[in-house]
């Protein structure tokens, strides 16, 4: 799916029983738009919420989120003219003011992409391929012959072709943009190569060197020894055709492995033959012939394998001709083998000899796309001009333009890569401004999710999670024709292990950071020495080095074991508490960060980008840039070393960016700063992806360039001079908060002075002095003491008369002595420093207790039925489908094979997975709720699996339920639930699985919005009352509606509602229910004394209790609520029908239910054509 905007949503659909919940007044100041008076806050005791903090329902997505909350939020505390507040200041409400969930308005399937095998991505493709049962990590697949869809994989680690299949091409999948699953092969195998591999005396040398793309044809090369190992597979006349070139000599002994055959594989003769290797399996015959003269190397079959033998004098060229073939195997023996292109050989010589044929143009090279730039405004200090991306699918290609790495060349073309695996070059960049006509070029394609690039001395190299690949120009096209691997010697697993954000230093040396296995940031040096620093970095989607090397950083996402995004200094054995904690690393288990990044500024961050000293960069020269893949904005990042311990602060910069920025580049042509990004999870993106360039104007840039924490206040230096009358003590507004370290997902913001309550502690500021440089302000607070998060806000003016409102987010883990150098210092005795949260010991979860005292009877275990089933990477369960007979004793063993995410396994009963599957959602953000796993309490649960590491196994005890029915397992885990999931059958032996089974599960297609489907609603004809009245009832509309005789009465009567609602009134309706909402079935929310938040419709009502119906569809479960309980009770915004029904129907089957519903189930209305 490419980045559309969703319709608006309520901010009030959060319902929660966490304990971990402010009170309800002040969540509902933290999230209103209030208008009232800070005086009148003060008397609800609680602080003034910022003025404007709710998103604008009514501006599309992302536009209508909430923004600049802390800043907003120190703006109404300084208007107010209060000295302190009350009590604490409200925490941040959540993204979108928690109306969405944990995640806002960002579910997981915005990032799913049904259009990749539309793209037409070359004829080879880097991935981690699934094939036949195996799973291959870096494989390069390459098509051979389109017509037939016959292809090869070559495994880079084994220096060798591993598959051989026909039917078509890889497949890619869907989930968060086809990264997740690698691709697999669907189609006929035709030589069981997987076995593949060199067989080399001890000690021998292997480096693979990398490939050749001349046309569709693809040469690889590996060094093996003393020898440059050509190798190439061809498709001629039905054949697959393999060519090895060996320039040098291999070492003696030497042998290569074909295949594994077991008795299957025979030697055979002919009268044309002069040796062949036949296997026959599954009724079908391939036979491998070694033509020409092939010196001394022979096919032999050894230990059950087929091998290539050398021998001490091989041919310098060999060819294996594969056939495979039904019929008599004899009389195709007594044939003459294939005859082979003579074109071929010539190719493999040229390679070899490091010569390339000059008229062998690219394939693409006239295959190009033009956009037009869109300059930014000169408004401010800052401008960010867009350089337009040429779209899916608005270029040739059809390609997704998500970019994951951006680099300048000297020339002013601008590299980026994009996540589909290709490298696009863009021409034009000094037009903006006039014609801003830009050019696109694609140069490179197939590589494995590129996530990074950087260009040493004009030559771009692109990170993958296989390798780093530099690109080679061989004939002045620009396309690449050598894709060199500078190093592929590093895990790869696939999955949600990505390996990002590659950077280098002044003399060349790379950087990137690799999840797979918690490699952490690797490092090559000048030598290709590869080397480990930190681990324990939880999903990196950046890393910042110093041009020296002397600084690595790199950012974290929150979750599990991360309470907020964060930028760590990592170094060699440093450990940033994935996992949790580990002795020997602190008293908390972890090295703490540089800087932790509030949720609100930074919700999931990217690349730090080091700035060159350039006065063309004004305040921004030298500095570190940091960006926010989720808020899709840019800060400066800021370093203190205090005591040898490193902290850190950063400074917000003005401006939005169109998509999740994460890369950097400096260019030196211009003086400008380019920054890239992409479209995912979590992200606040409007577009796929983004290329803009951040650019200063004739506006004074001010900035605060260093942040100094000190035993009695905090020293801020500013890049220009500021007017001593703006430095007052009324102009500085602080605030502190702490996060709990633990395995729950993410962490509230805790108060430090009162640990356990949410909220913030006002920091007030004795004095605000101006140093005698004129720029460096020094803010007295004699109860300074560290803090995970400090917030400053100011309100200065500059020597010149500029109006700056600075916002500084520093961590604080050390100070300095007091700072004296100001008339006035008095020492101040300090309260004892208030320690960081530290992670609760949880008790384990009654239910697992209860389960797991079925594996301690023997008797039960062995009498019980073993069933296994297991997590796989892109959030899938293999197998999919499972089946218990009634009342039987269940051993069911859930492992996680995902190597790059946590999974658990919750069985619910189908018809309530929904609804279980919300509940969980709500848990998400609460650190206690891993001690549950995030598996709500519901007897409709069957049984759960803890949340489970890659590589662990659990096992459920159990009994099936005496009836038969049918149970959803998913995964609770944050945000898997909806993709995640398998079917429990439980049925008598003899009773077939229902045809349920069997059919496909209906995929998604889009989330519609009222607004594109407008015109033909007000314009029904010819529509199909069958498929809308199908419509009607599978979309579960029959089960609260009545139309005409059928349906059900716990939602309104839908059959004459034609005369209220049609077109495209009566589509929004249907599409965003919660536009307008029938009071007689509004939701209403309860808040109970004890903290536990319920909801329902409300029945009754009266001076003693409320009694609301949970869910409509069992009106008998009512919930009488005395008042004495209640706490508050509102209305909801949210209405009962769910929202995104529809989202796995296409257009006419919309329309079709539309025109269903407005005809008032009437078939034989004018809406619908005869016979349909």
């Amino acid at each position: 799916m490419h980045r559309s905007a969703p319709p608006p949503l309520s901010l009030f659909r959060w319902k929660s029983s966490m304990s971990c919940l402010p009170s309800f007044s002040a969540v509902l100041l933290a999230l209103l738009a209030t208008a009232a008076t800070a005086q009148n806050a003060a008397a609800q005791n609680v602080a003034a919420a910022p003025e404007t903090v709710v998103s604008d329902p009514a501006k599309p997505f992302p536009q209508n989120r909430v923004k600049d909350f802390y800043s907003r939020q120190a703006a109404a505390f300084l208007d107010s003219g209060l000295q302190a507040p009350a009590d604490l200041l409200p925490q941040f409400p959540g993204l979108d003011g928690g109306g969405f969930g944990h995640w806002g308005q960002n579910p997981e399937d915005v990032s799913f992409d049904r259009s990749l095998n539309e793209t037409e991505t070359g004829n080879v493709v880097c991935q981690l391929t699934r094939h036949f049962g195996r799973t291959t990590a870096k494989a390069v697949n390459v098509l051979l012959d389109q017509g037939s869809g016959t292809s090869v994989m070559f495994d880079p680690e084994q220096h060798t072709f591993s598959e051989a299949w026909d039917g078509s091409f890889v497949v890619w999948g869907f989930v968060r943009f086809g990264l997740m699953d690698g691709v697999r092969i669907e189609g006929r195998r035709l030589w069981p190569h997987t076995t593949g591999q060199w067989l080399l005396p001890a000690g021998t040398s292997r480096r693979y060197v990398g490939y050749y793309r001349a046309g569709q044809r693809v040469v690889f090369v590996s060094q093996i020894g003393q020898a440059k190992v050509l190798q190439e597979c061809r498709y001629e006349n039905g054949r697959l055709v393999r060519s090895l070139l060996l320039d040098g000599a291999l070492p003696s002994g030497a042998t290569l492995q074909l295949a594994t055959a077991g008795a299957a594989a025979q030697l055979v003769s002919g009268a044309e033959l002069q040796g062949a290797v036949r296997i026959t399996e599954n009724s079908l015959t391939e036979r491998l012939i070694l033509a020409g003269d092939s010196g001394t190397a022979g096919l032999q079959v050894q230990d059950s394998s087929v091998r290539l033998v050398f021998g001490d004098r091989p041919a310098r060229q060999l060819t294996l001709v594969l056939e495979t073939f039904d019929g008599d195997a004899a009389a195709r023996d007594a044939s003459p083998p294939p005859g082979i292109s003579p074109d071929a050989a010539p190719l493999l010589q040229s390679i070899a000899a490091n010569v390339w044929p000059q008229d062998m143009r690219g394939q693409w090279a006239e295959r190009r796309a033009e956009t037009l730039a869109v300059p930014g405004t000169e408004a401010g200090p800052l401008a960010i001009d867009t350089l337009t991306l040429p779209h899916y699918p608005n270029n040739p290609f059809r390609s997704a333009m998500r970019i994951g790495g951006v680099g300048c060349l000297s020339d002013g073309r601008i590299a980026v890569a994009t996540l589909m695996g290709e490298v696009w070059l863009c021409s034009g960049a000094e037009n903006i401004g006039g014609s801003n006509r830009l050019s696109w070029q694609r140069i490179a394609a197939g590589l494995y999710r590129s996530l990074g690039l950087v260009v040493q001395q004009d030559q771009i190299l692109v990170l993958g999670s296989d390798q780093i690949t530099r690109l080679h120009d061989l004939n002045g096209d620009s396309e690449t024709d050598f894709y060199e691997c500078v190093t592929n010697d590093y895990p790869t697993t696939g999955g949600h292990d990505f390996c990002t954000s590659l950077q280098q230093t002044a003399a060349g040396e790379l950087y990137w950071s690799v999840s797979s296995r918690d490699f952490g940031v690797a490092h090559r040096d000048s030598s290709g020495r590869i080397e480990s620093l930190g681990s324990g970095l939880r999903n990196s989607n950046g890393i910042g080095v110093s041009p020296d090397g002397a600084v690595v950083l790199a950012s974290v996402q929150e979750g599990t074991w991360t309470p907020a995004s964060a930028i760590f200094e990592v170094s060699r054995g440093s450990y940033h508490g994935l996992n949790g904690p580990r002795p020997n690393h602190g008293r908390y288990g972890y090295d703490l960060p540089l800087l932790y990044l509030p949720r609100g500024v930074d919700n999931s961050s990217g690349e730090i980008g080091y700035l060159p000293q350039d006065p063309r960069l004004g305040a921004l020269s030298g500095a570190a840039l940091g960006t926010s893949f989720g808020a899709c904005q840019a800060y400066v990042v800021l370093r203190d070393v205090v005591g040898g311990r490193s902290q850190g602060a950063i400074v917000p910069l003005p401006g939005d960016y169109l998509s999740g920025v994460c890369r950097v580049a400096f260019s030196s042509r211009d003086g400008s700063v380019l920054l890239a990004g992409t479209e995912g999870w979590q992200s606040y993106a409007a577009e796929d992806g983004c290329l803009q360039r951040l650019r200063r104007t004739s506006q004074p840039l001010v900035l605060p360039q260093s942040f100094e924490a000190w035993g009695n206040g905090v020293r801020v230096r500013f890049s220009e001079p500021l007017d001593p009358a703006s430095v007052t003590a009324d102009g500085f507004f602080c605030q502190q908060w702490n996060y709990l370290y633990s395995a729950g997902y993410g962490s509230p913001e805790y108060s430090v002075k009162e640990p356990g309550r949410q909220g913030h502690d006002y920091v007030p500021v004795k004095s605000a002095r101006l140093l005698n440089d004129g720029c460096t302000v020094f803010l007295e607070i004699p109860q300074l003491h560290p803090v995970m998060q400090f917030h400053l806000h100011a309100r200065l003016r500059t020597k010149g008369g500029a109006e700056i409102r600075p916002d500084v987010f520093a961590t604080i883990l050390n100070q300095r002595e007091d700072f004296r150098d100001y008339d006035g210092y008095v020492k101040t005795a300090k309260r004892p420093a208030p320690d960081f949260p530290i992670a609760e010991k949880y008790e384990q979860d009654p239910r697992l207790v209860r389960q797991e005292q079925y594996g301690t009877n023997f008797g039960w275990v062995s009498g019980s039925l073993k069933l296994s089933f297991g997590a796989a990477p892109g959030l899938q369960y293999e197998p999919r489908v499972l089946r218990v007979p009634p009342g039987a004793k269940v051993s069911l063993a859930f492992r996680n094979s995902d190597p790059g995410m946590p999974h658990n396994a919750a069985i619910v009963r189908a018809d309530a997975v929904e609804e279980f599957g919300e509940q969980s959602m709500q848990l998400a953000s609460n650190p206690r709720a891993i001690a549950t796993h995030y598996v709500p309490e519901d007897p409709r649960e069957l049984c759960f699996t803890p949340i489970l590491q890659p590589g662990d196994t659990y096992t459920m005890y159990f009994e099936a339920p005496q009836e038969p029915g049918e149970y959803r397992i998913v995964c609770t885990y944050p945000g898997h639930w909806r993709v995640m999931q398998a079917t429990l059958y439980v049925l008598p032996a003899d009773a077939p699985l229902p045809a349920s089974a069997a059919a496909p599960i209906r995929s998604f297609v889009r989330m519609w919005s009222t607004g594109e489907l407008t015109q033909a609603a007000d314009s029904l004809q010819a529509r199909s009352a069958v498929q809308g009245q199908a419509v009607f009832a599978s979309a579960g509309c029959i089960k609260c509606h009545r139309l005409g005789d059928s349906g059900s009465i716990l939602g309104p009567d839908l059959t004459k509602i034609a005369e209220r609602y049609r077109g495209t009134r009566l589509l929004q309706q249907i599409l965003e229910p919660s536009h307008e909402i029938n009071k007689q079935y509004q939701t209403w929310v309860a808040v109970l004394q004890d903290g536990r938040a319920v909801s329902g419709l409300k029945l009754e009502e009266s001076a003693e209790s409320v009694t609301l119906l949970p869910n409509p569809l069992k009106p008998e479960t009512k919930l009488v609520l005395p008042r004495a309980e209640i706490e508050e009770l509102e209305a909801s915004l949210i209405s009962t029908m769910p929202a995104n029904l529809l989202i796995t129907y296409s257009q006419d089957e919309i329309l079709d239910l539309l025109a269903w519903v407005q005809a008032g189930g009437r078939a034989d209305d004018s809406v619908f054509a005869a016979g349909r």
